[in-house]
Formats: C-alpha cells, sequence, structure tokens
C-alpha cells in the first residue's frame, strides 16, 4: 500500500476551510429573497465565500433557503 508523502511545511501553511450550512424560512417568497440577498451581502462584506444558495418550499409550504458559506483559516 503506498501512500502519498506529504511535507510538513505543505501541511502547516495549507489553508483549511469552514463551512456553514445556513436555514432561512419565511411565509412569503418576496420576503426571504430579500433577507437572502441582505444575509449573502452581510456575510461577503466579512470576507465570507458564498459557495451556494438553495431555495425550495418546506412541507409546510413555508419558502426556505439552505445558504453554505465558507471562509479560509489556517490549520495551524
Amino acid at each position: 500500500m503506498g501512500g502519498h508523502c506529504v511535507s510538513y511545511r505543505y501541511i502547516k501553511t495549507r489553508q483549511m476551510k469552514r463551512y456553514e450550512v445556513i436555514k432561512m424560512t419565511k411565509w412569503k417568497t418576496s420576503v426571504l429573497r430579500e433577507m437572502v440577498e441582505n444575509f449573502i451581502n452581510d456575510k461577503a462584506s466579512e470576507g465570507y465565500e458564498i459557495i451556494s444558495v438553495s431555495l425550495g418550499k418546506d412541507a409546510n409550504d413555508y419558502a426556505t433557503a439552505f445558504v453554505t458559506i465558507a471562509k479560509g483559516q489556517r490549520e495551524f
């Protein structure tokens, strides 16, 4: 079984991302859209990367959004 050899220096300086998934729910799609836009703009200005935004409806027919964001962090 051959493994990959990675130098300690590479591991020490490698960037790791911390992902967060945020769920937002509102009864009206237009209200949710505005809320998501404001959230995305705020997080982007704080240095977060917007990974994805998914919109849909939950079992109670409420408009629901899942926003995935990430911020790079040093591993060590």
